[in-house]
């Protein structure tokens, strides 16, 4: 059983390198399964869905610059996205120049398909441990879960502190 899980981190590492590094090739399924141990102190993907995307009251936060609409996506989520920044992160945009995104930020990618149908909701949040990934699809369930976990974070790691959508003040 571990070689099979070893085996999916590995796929779905290579499938994510190979679409970052500003390909404009983008899939309309998110990453292949993954799970890894959540530490003490970090969401639950459970706790997630439940408390923050299942009401969808995410969309009332502000938008990432520039996506006050669905764009096209740049890498592996989805055909179109539309990013949404929680209040933390909106402060900080908003604030002088910052090196790090504050603990407790949220961001929350809805990935779309051509036709603006839900794809996948994609989710981060801001640990003292690294940043928490999550990915879902339209009905909660869980495709990728963990903090600082594969193949997300070997992608995000290019992006300001981790995020693409938005850039730190400077």
């Amino acid at each position: 059983m571990r070689k099979f899980v070893v085996l999916l981190v590995v796929m779905g590492l290579a499938l994510a390198l190979a679409s970052c590094g500003g390909s404009t090739t983008t899939t309309t399924a998110p990453p292949a399964a993954v799970t890894t141990s959540t530490p003490a102190g970090a969401p639950t993907a459970e706790a997630v869905w439940t408390e923050t995307l299942s009401s969808e009251a995410y969309k009332s936060w502000q938008t990432a610059p520039g996506m006050e609409t669905p764009q096209p996506a740049k890498g592996p989520h989805g055909k179109q996205v539309q990013v949404f920044v929680d209040p933390s992160v909106s402060a900080t945009l908003a604030g002088p120049a910052a090196s790090a995104w504050p603990v407790g930020s949220m961001i929350v990618k809805d990935a779309l398909d051509d036709s603006g149908a839900l794809v996948s909701v994609e989710y981060m949040q801001k640990t003292d441990q690294g940043w928490y990934f999550a990915s879902f699809d339209p009905t909660g369930k869980v495709a990728a879960e963990g903090v600082m976990v594969e193949p997300c974070q070997s992608c995000h790691a290019k992006g300001s502190d981790g995020v693409f959508s938005a850039k730190l003040p400077s």
